[in-house]
């Protein structure tokens, strides 16, 4: 954050990679409102990244937890108003997280990927960004969950990671195993909506997170 010109080259890709995440962020979320326009991207950007280096050199690294809430507030307001991003940065931060926000922003395009398998032909970049923004929605998601001491306390949680190698044929062959359980599990949700419409019954807000993807092959 600090004087990272003087640092050298390694220095700024080490801070591109991690301000990267902020930018896929805002991105992803101008996406459902063309109304903001580009700029104000930039503004939000530079605004943050201007208070967080003055931060750093009047009060250190270990104070930036402070600026939270004004953060939270000008990367909000632009998309969702003044009065709403006024109440989500003043509030505790889990009554309405930073993923409630933005999956509501989203929405409307994971409809469409959804429905129209888009997906091959958006391009690349444009993916990878559609990518981060879920990503960090899954993993804000999942930290709530812990630390309202939900995430291991019902034994029928679900949570497998399965290594493995396989050739073009077994990556399609797992791609049509996500799709049909992508299908169930709406289908699942469906049922349990309606039966919650006839008996009133308590609901519960769970997550069903599904994925399938390429790692770097390891050193030999």
């Amino acid at each position: 954050m600090v004087d990272v010109y003087a640092a050298g080259a390694e220095a700024l890709e080490q801070r591109e990679a991690a301000l990267r995440p902020l930018t896929a962020i805002l991105e992803g979320a101008r996406q459902p409102s063309p109304q903001v326009p580009p700029i104000a991207l930039e503004a939000i950007f530079g605004g943050i990244y201007w208070l967080a280096d003055k931060q750093v050199r009047e009060s250190g690294s270990e104070s930036l937890s402070a600026l939270a809430p004004l953060c939270t507030y000008l990367a909000l307001a632009p998309f969702i108003g003044a009065e709403q991003a006024s109440e989500v940065a003043n509030g505790d931060g889990r009554s309405r997280t930073t993923s409630d926000v933005f999956q509501g922003l989203i929405r409307e395009r994971a409809k469409i990927l959804i429905e129209s398998a888009e997906w091959e032909r958006i391009a690349l970049p444009e993916r990878e960004k559609i990518s981060a923004h879920i990503g960090y929605i899954v993993l804000e998601e999942i930290a709530q969950s812990v630390r309202a001491g939900l995430f291991d306390r019902r034994p029928e949680r679900v949570l497998i990671h399965v290594p493995g190698v396989v050739d073009e044929q077994g990556w399609l062959e797992l791609s049509k195993i996500h799709d049909e359980a992508l299908a169930a599990s709406l289908e699942a949700v469906e049922r349990a909506k309606e039966r919650l419409r006839e008996s009133g019954g308590e609901s519960l807000d769970v997550r069903s997170v599904q994925t399938l993807f390429e790692v770097p092959k390891r050193p030999e």
